[in-house]
């Protein structure tokens, strides 16, 4: 290759190899050339293989690019640079850079184990993971992510260089001795919040309804019907009929603005089979909210049957 090779990736029809200098080599699985040396701005910090064609490059400058080999053509061109000065700020450093396991969506790491992914739409970094802001969380961990979880700590497994097994325990440990009751069921609430927000972004279903049921018996273990209101149980069914100004993360828009789904999941269905009962069998004083939305759900499905 005519260089020191500073860093290597392979997806299933390629492997990459990034050369001292900034120059990158890309062959095909069977060892043939498949593009001339492309030259990068500078030296590669980070490279990763995602898919069966598709390539992250990050140089030293904080450029970063996603390209898709077999159309030949840049998906992504953005900067590091917000990853950066995160880790700045919190005397940590960027520990690996790669592809979610879908291979579409670019994440970061810091020695923090902060998790970043880039969201490709809004054009920006989102923090994914935040062991220190959660830490007195019910469902906050110290123990290192494992493969098979949900798909965040699954992507936190999956950073190299052994950034998942970080020691983070000193915020957990602190938080048990600092924070009243009701600041750990306030911090638990967001955290729950923030792993559903996570999972609509890497686009799980699995995972977010797991966090969803997990946040809705939070609530209804309070008795926190307002919060319960608030957090778009009308609005995400759209029993009352009304506009919903909720943003879904797939489904057909219709004309009020409404999505009827959610990570392919039927919303109205989720309410009335999943969230309802969860509601009802975990606190029996939140009853009367729930026969509230079986008497809308009804009143649609009769106004639903006049109209046919």
């Amino acid at each position: 290759v005519g260089s020191c090779v500073a860093a290597l990736a392979a997806g299933a029809g390629f492997c990459a190899g990034a050369l001292v200098g900034g120059t990158v080599l890309v062959w095909s699985s069977n060892g043939r050339r498949l593009l001339p040396p492309m030259q990068l701005d500078g030296e590669v910090a980070f490279m990763a293989a995602g898919g069966r064609w598709t390539l992250l490059v990050v140089s030293v400058s904080g450029s970063m690019m996603l390209l898709d080999l077999r159309q030949q053509c840049c998906r992504l061109q953005a900067s590091l640079s917000p990853v950066v000065a995160a880790a700045t700020a919190a005397s940590a450093s960027v520990t690996s850079v790669w592809l979610s396991s879908n291979g579409n969506v670019p994440m970061a790491c810091l020695s923090t184990r902060t998790m970043f992914a880039f969201h490709l739409g809004m054009r920006c970094w989102l923090r994914m993971t935040d062991d220190i802001a959660f830490a007195g969380s019910d469902f906050a961990s110290s123990l290192p992510a494992l493969l098979g979880g949900d798909t965040v700590m699954a992507e936190q497994a999956r950073m190299p260089n052994g950034a998942a097994a970080a020691p983070a325990a000193w915020p957990l440990r602190a938080s048990l001795f600092t924070d009243s009751a009701e600041e750990q069921r306030a911090t638990t609430a967001h955290h729950l919040e923030a792993k559903m927000a996570a999972s609509r972004v890497l686009g799980t279903a699995k995972e977010y309804k797991r966090w969803l049921m997990a946040y809705i018996r939070h609530l209804a273990v309070d008795a926190d019907e307002r919060r319960l209101r608030a957090s778009g149980l009308a609005n995400e069914a759209n029993v009352d009929g009304l506009p919903s100004l909720a943003v879904a993360g797939g489904g057909v828009q219709v004309e009020d603005g409404w999505y009827p789904h959610e990570l392919g999941m039927d919303k109205r269905r989720l309410l009335q089979q999943e969230v309802l009962p969860v509601i009802a069998s975990t606190n029996r004083a939140m009853q009367r909210l729930v026969s509230e939305f079986n008497e809308m759900f009804e009143s649609l499905s009769n106004n639903l049957a006049s109209t046919a």
